[in-house]
């Protein structure tokens, strides 16, 4: 009775609905994160996003080490994890690791990339090997330990701090399961922990990671900190750099935000400093208006609001009114980044990255703007 109760839970893996989309994804990183998870990437890859995401790619595929500095807010622990599952299901990296902030913070950003694997159609559709297993899971992973296709154990795991793909075998799945398409679901591991965590010596069923995505992992207070600062850099190049076999160095991509010229983002994106990183910096403004003229004064407009006018949209009207001659000649790597919910008096909140880009500077300072927008701060 209870073989026949477990032969009942085995798992049927249909095939895939779409193998030239599914091919085609994963051969191009962009295409796989924007086609999969479309309610995540849901903007057009900016210039430096996408460079993050190749850099992440390259680093997989050749080795070595690569930090860039992108703007505050432009998304960088999304690209780490969903990048990570591209490099997964693409045979890239068996076990990529990231690194972040906080070990609360990795696991959390982990348990939303969980759901997504389970909640995504199309890679259901296109990955069933991956899919099936996932959803019959849910939120018990408690489920994962008697499933089976074929009588076979998957193996698969959800825990808080890492992930292990289904291993079902190529005779696992159907007979008409297309030549083409090697399954995907080999038992691979992602694993998520915080610079405040157990780095040194992570490794899960024996396995050791292959390539770390070491993700923002300065605060406030440690990018001023000098002991912090010099623990984190021994982090960086003891704990993380010996996370690898004896035999194979890790691979490690720093994607981050500069905080002041001390501090680890600086550090590693200057290549006098640290030139085996390769650092790049990217700013958001890449070019002013030509009118700066016209900018200072919606600034100073700006900062005249009033009791009777909190959200100063009255200096918003006046953007509005002059928006082609203030934005002449300007150019913003992200012209998405900007608030587009509707005020209470009808009218967007805000028109564009550019007038965003200047209400960060009339609401927070240039220096700040500077800082972690265009990650070139002062003296």
């Amino acid at each position: 009775m209870q073989r026949k109760r477990a032969k009942e839970r085995d798992l049927v893996i249909p095939v895939p609905q779409n193998v030239a989309r599914r091919l085609a994804c994963l051969n191009d990183c962009p295409r796989f994160v924007t086609t999969y998870f479309p309610d995540v990437f849901f903007e057009e890859l900016t210039v430096d996003r996408l460079d993050m995401v190749n850099t992440i790619v390259d680093a997989a595929i050749h080795g070595g080490d690569q930090a860039i500095a992108g703007p505050r807010g432009e998304g960088k622990s999304t690209i780490a994890l969903y990048v990570a599952l591209y490099l997964m299901c693409s045979g890239l990296s068996r076990f990529p690791i990231i690194v972040g902030k906080s070990q609360s913070k990795s696991q959390v950003e982990l348990k939303t990339v969980k759901e997504k694997l389970q909640q995504s159609e199309m890679l259901h559709a296109d990955f069933p090997e991956l899919g099936v297993p996932f959803r019959a899971v849910g939120g018990w992973s408690s489920r994962g330990r008697m499933q089976t296709v074929s009588g076979q154990l998957t193996n698969i795991e959800l825990a808080a701090d890492h992930i292990i793909f289904p291993t079902i075998a190529r005779w696992q799945l159907p007979d008409n399961w297309p030549r083409e398409c090697e399954p995907v679901s080999n038992g691979q591991i992602i694993s998520a922990v915080g610079v405040d965590g157990p780095v040194r010596g992570t490794k899960h069923r024996d396995a050791r990671p292959t390539i770390a995505i070491i993700d923002d992992i300065e605060s406030r207070e440690s990018a001023k900190s000098d002991p912090q600062i010099e623990t984190n850099e021994k982090i960086l190049e003891e704990d993380i750099a010996g996370l690898g076999q004896s035999s194979q160095r890790i691979s490690r991509v720093m994607l981050c935000t500069t905080q002041n010229r001390k501090c680890i983002a600086y550090r590693y994106t200057d290549p006098k400093i640290k030139p085996s990183w390769r650092g790049r910096r990217y700013r958001k403004m890449i070019r002013p208006p030509d009118r700066m003229d016209l900018v200072e004064e919606y600034i100073s407009k700006r900062h005249e609001r009033t009791p009777t006018d909190p959200d100063a949209r009255e200096a918003f009207r006046w953007w509005r009114d002059h928006k082609d001659e203030i934005e002449r000649g300007c150019i913003v790597s992200n012209i998405s980044s900007y608030n587009k919910r509707m005020h209470e008096d009808g009218e967007p909140i805000e028109l564009s990255a550019i007038q965003s880009y200047y209400n960060r500077v009339a609401d927070f300072g240039a220096k700040a703007v500077a800082t972690e927008i265009d990650n070139d701060p002062p003296e």
